[in-house]
């Protein structure tokens, strides 16, 4: 394992690809059944890092089905593949470059009714900030082109093959947008939930795996690749009990740059979510790389103000972030620092990231992103709050006493 491989998984995880000078370190982390994949997005070579065997969204991150807004994503990749789909090609990546328009006629563009038909403009956005499809600066009119992303040239394995021959039998059929679900894409989906994350790092892995028993080697590597493709936190009953296997998944996190993160009570987590380890985030923070623009950093200060630190300040601290209470669109709204279309903006886009959860009338709530925050990552954004809601107060004013000396630090040379 080495430095340079850790912060170039970590790189491509947070771009959803690298460019071509990492391909070296990205090789030497390939043992781990991580293939290293060439691709090109917007006519320039990158690298990215699949897993051997990957799905069509990871294991761990269907779809919930029961609710229309829920269902969209599936639905709205199907459609992209539909009309991109090149006959006889073995693979959907790269496919045809198609318009939005053409994406909406897979599902008969008559027969859907404005709500529908925003409700799919808003799933390419979404998969769009996932790198699954690609769309010229989030712009889903009708004209607009669209294609498969980057991130589908990472697929891999024999379910290829039953993918190809759902959209062979779907070509000359609308797609059908029923709001539980059942609209053809299940056959699809249901493969991509079978995956065996056991033989998606099978191989010779390291030698920190040798000693165990099979049993126990293939419970590690499962668990660590079933909390690196899931969106949704892993519940501990998924996860090993053995704390001998657990420190192995942990190991096999790091080479990769990252670490298991508990929700709920440390000592007896309800689930296991991962994120990028304190090291890398660093360096992540001074390449520039994930970071929010200004805009949106204003909109996600509200949110967690009312979400997270006004309740503290109650006694009532949300555990996990995800799980606070939620602010009502008008009072983040009603805030006169920040302009109304900068926290409308800022709100959708946060939505499309994961960093908050746009609830529409329910509200909104800080997003299952932030869970995969480490202590370190969560206090210094809760001290940020701190500054900022409460600044003459001693304990603020000792914190920026700590900091002054890292800021006087980091100030470029004039």
């Amino acid at each position: 394992m080495t430095a340079e491989g850790r912060l170039a998984a970590a790189r491509g995880r947070a771009a959803g690809f690298v460019d071509t000078a990492d391909a070296a370190a990205l090789n030497a982390l390939s043992d781990l059944a991580r293939r290293v994949v060439h691709a090109t997005h917007r006519d320039q070579p990158v690298v990215l890092l699949g897993w051997e065997g990957q799905r069509v969204l990871g294991t761990g991150e269907e779809i919930q089905p029961r609710r229309l807004p829920g269902v969209m994503q599936p639905l709205a990749l199907l459609g992209v593949l539909l009309a991109t789909r090149v006959p006889q090609a073995t693979h959907p990546w790269p496919g045809q470059q198609v318009t939005v328009g053409e994406v909406l006629a897979t599902f008969g563009r008559d027969r859907l009714d404005e709500a529908r038909v925003r409700h799919l403009k808003g799933a390419l956005r979404a998969l769009n900030a996932r790198g699954l499809v690609t769309l010229d600066d989030d712009n889903v009119a009708d004209v607009a082109p669209v294609r498969v992303g980057v991130q589908v040239a990472g697929w891999d394995g024999p379910w290829i093959g039953e993918l190809r021959r759902l959209l062979d039998e779907l070509a000359d059929v609308p797609l059908q947008l029923d709001p539980t679900g059942d609209a053809g894409w299940q056959r699809a989906e249901a493969e991509g939930r079978a995956i065996s994350t056991a033989q998606t790092l099978r191989g010779d892995q390291s030698n920190m795996l040798d000693r165990f028993p099979e049993r126990d080697r293939q419970s590690a590597i499962s668990a660590a690749a079933l909390l690196e493709q899931a969106i949704a936190p892993v519940p501990a009953t998924r996860l090993p009990a053995d704390p001998a296997v657990w420190a192995a998944v942990e190991q096999i996190l790091d080479r990769f740059g990252r670490i298991a993160i508990p929700l709920g009570d440390p000592a007896q987590p309800q689930g296991w979510t991962t994120g990028y380890a304190d090291d890398i985030a660093e360096r992540l923070a001074a390449e520039g790389i994930g970071l929010l623009d200004l805009a949106d950093r204003a909109v996600l200060a509200l949110v967690l103000l009312f979400c997270v630190a006004i309740p503290t300040t109650r006694g009532q601290r949300p555990e996990p972030w995800s799980s606070a209470a939620p602010v009502a669109r008008n009072q983040l709204l009603d805030c006169r620092g920040v302009p109304n279309t900068v926290i409308k903006n800022g709100i959708r886009r946060l939505h499309l990231l994961g960093v908050i959860r746009d609830q529409r009338s329910h509200g909104i709530t800080p997003g299952p992103a932030l869970d995969r925050l480490t202590q370190a990552q969560r206090a210094r954004l809760e001290e940020d709050l701190l500054l900022v809601t409460a600044p003459d107060d001693p304990l603020i004013l000792r914190i920026r006493e700590r900091r002054q000396p890292r800021l006087t630090e980091a100030q470029p040379s004039p």
